[in-house]
């Protein structure tokens, strides 16, 4: 039995150090503090290194069974001797920030699976990513996100207020669901960089009515055939344009589903 134990702690402290996949549960206070909660499983003891999302108050690292693990703080990592899985439980001071009565989360280095809490009373005005789980929780909303960083904006009802109505809170949470999705759809990349060569070959098509031969659009340039060939290939594979072999050479179309990124009619 003590020959076992003593394999483990070898394999934990030679095993490469590596950072953690954990499951992480952000419950948010009305006051803008947190108590977050970073769950990590391992097929084999290791080292595993977790960030943390502020500076922890009430840290408690324990393995599944609730037995202490130990483990080494360096500024905001967490370094844990994970055997078979890990539960980092810690509360943050000021996670989200109030600017005129609206909270602001904003997180990043998160690895893995991320679940939000908003506090009660609330309504989301804005969030990115997109989560992959959006729904009420009791009387806040609980969000699932599966991405490196996580961005949110929220106002509290005060508790002397009378809470909507189920019904009233559904179209609040529908509305405020359709305003984020339209903010975010407008801040949206307008389409890929283009060089000012790939801008005049467009701007050359789109005053042909849509297409023109590789030929046409050499001449017009005055560029290489190879400079011409590099430039048409690479809008092609942006899917601005399409490329049809003829008799007469290589005809060079607009794709018109991208029209809208590049003013075409």
């Amino acid at each position: 039995m003590t020959r076992a134990i003593l394999c483990i702690l070898i394999a934990a402290v030679y095993a490469p150090l590596v950072l953690g996949q954990p499951e992480t549960t952000i419950i948010l206070y009305a006051d803008g503090s947190a108590s977050v909660e970073h769950k990590v499983r391992v097929d084999y003891p290791r080292l595993v290194r977790i960030r943390l999302l502020g500076d922890p108050v009430y840290l408690l690292v324990l393995s599944g069974d609730g037995r202490p693990l130990s483990f080494n703080k360096s500024g905001p990592d967490l370094v844990i001797e994970v055997i078979d899985e890990a539960v980092v439980s810690y509360d943050v001071e000021g996670l989200a920030r109030e600017s005129e009565g609206v909270w602001s989360l904003n997180v990043k280095g998160l690895r893995g699976r991320t679940t939000v809490v908003l506090p009660n009373g609330s309504v989301l005005v804005y969030f990115e990513p997109l989560p992959v789980l959006l729904e009420a929780y009791d009387s806040g909303l609980r969000l699932v996100f599966n991405s490196s960083y996580i961005a949110l904006e929220y106002f509290v009802y005060e508790e002397e207020k009378s809470p909507p109505s189920s019904a009233l809170w559904l179209a609040v949470i529908a509305v405020a669901a359709a305003l984020a999705f339209v903010y975010a759809w407008r801040r949206r990349p307008r389409g890929p960089h283009l060089t000012e060569e790939e801008e005049a070959i467009l701007d050359f098509l789109r005053s042909r009515g849509g297409w023109a031969y590789q030929t046409e659009i050499k001449e017009f340039l005055g560029l290489p055939t190879t400079t011409v060939w590099r430039r048409v290939k690479r809008l092609e594979e942006l899917g601005l344009v399409s490329v049809e072999k003829t008799p007469r050479g290589n005809k060079v179309k607009i794709k018109r589903k991208m029209a809208l990124f590049h003013g075409f009619p």
